[in-house]
């Protein structure tokens, strides 16, 4: 039988309180019927870590982990390139991460995959050290972020009310950033209001219902696009964010396994899976092949 622990963030998603204490209750139910005794840990997000640490040091060979994606790239980051197989229980507002690997969003369903254990390789992005399970981007996006968190801390605002006066606030703020990208040392300047990379290609509107078909064909999606007017700006914003980033006009997609993005400033914020990150630039971001072993359907 195989060592399990688990890691929950009981602060992922919108629930209401009682909903949220009930699927709680619901998890602890399900995951001591099938991890070793104290192996279950409920923390807050900061803590998440330090509990992956613990468990890998006890020799666990399946960590079960519950939150958003935030909380699952902080676990990819710890377990990429070991033996230690993820179980994902996708608690957050979106759960992009698991949606694409399949994982049911109903968590006794998706805790029920560890009867039948089926693990599988999956890719991680990363840039500067820092891996990400979904995207990275530059422009818009990190400035959504922080307004976001923003507004969700001086108003008690749930995400998605926090996300649409972020995006109105975004609309009157964009602006063209100047970039040289280098790849297989060849190197062109861009004028654009925004670089998106994604750890495979995706498809559907990057805040609502994107999709990736694969996580695992080995390559980055590397986006860029060009816009001339301030309105043109505009209608890009509305476009990543509502209608997709696959519906932006004059979009420049690339499938790239590594790529270096070098800016005007010593350092850039740097959106990695919906959290900022200031990050020395220049930015090289590389795809790491089925670096994650992942407990799926």
């Amino acid at each position: 039988m195989r060592r399990i622990g688990a890691v929950i963030n009981p602060n992922a998603g919108t629930l209401a309180p009682a909903a949220a204490k009930e699927r709680l209750r619901e998890l602890r139910a399900q995951l001591e019927a099938r991890v070793a005794p104290g192996w279950l840990a409920i923390v807050p997000g900061p803590q998440v870590g330090t509990e992956i640490e613990r468990l890998k040091d006890l020799g666990a060979e399946v960590i079960v982990v519950g939150g958003g994606d935030g909380t699952l790239s902080t676990a990819a980051q710890l377990l990429m390139d070991t033996p230690i197989a993820l179980a994902v229980l996708g608690l957050g507002t979106r759960n992009h991460f698991a949606r694409d690997l399949g994982v049911p969003l109903e968590p006794v369903a998706a805790i029920g995959l560890l009867d039948r254990m089926q693990v599988h390789a999956v890719d991680l992005g990363e840039v500067n050290g820092h891996v990400f399970i979904n995207n990275a981007a530059l422009g818009p996006y990190p400035r959504l972020v922080a307004e976001r968190e923003r507004t969700m801390r001086a108003r008690g605002w749930h995400k998605w009310q926090a996300n649409i006066a972020a995006m109105l606030i975004l609309l009157r703020r964009i602006r063209q950033m100047k970039l040289v990208i280098e790849q297989d040392r060849q190197r062109t300047t861009y004028r654009t209001p925004f670089v998106f990379v994604g750890n495979n290609e995706y498809t559907g509107a990057i805040m609502a219902d994107s999709k990736r078909a694969s996580l695992s064909d080995g390559l980055l999606w590397f986006c860029t696009a060009r816009a001339h007017g301030r309105w043109a700006l505009v209608r890009m914003a509305w476009q990543l964010g509502a209608g997709g980033i696959d519906r932006i006009e004059d979009l420049d997609a690339q499938r790239l396994e590594a790529v270096t993005v070098h800016t005007r400033r010593p350092q850039a914020v740097v959106a990695i899976d919906g959290e900022n990150r200031r990050l020395d630039t220049p930015l090289r971001f590389r795809i790491r092949r089925q670096s994650l072993r992942v407990v799926g359907p």
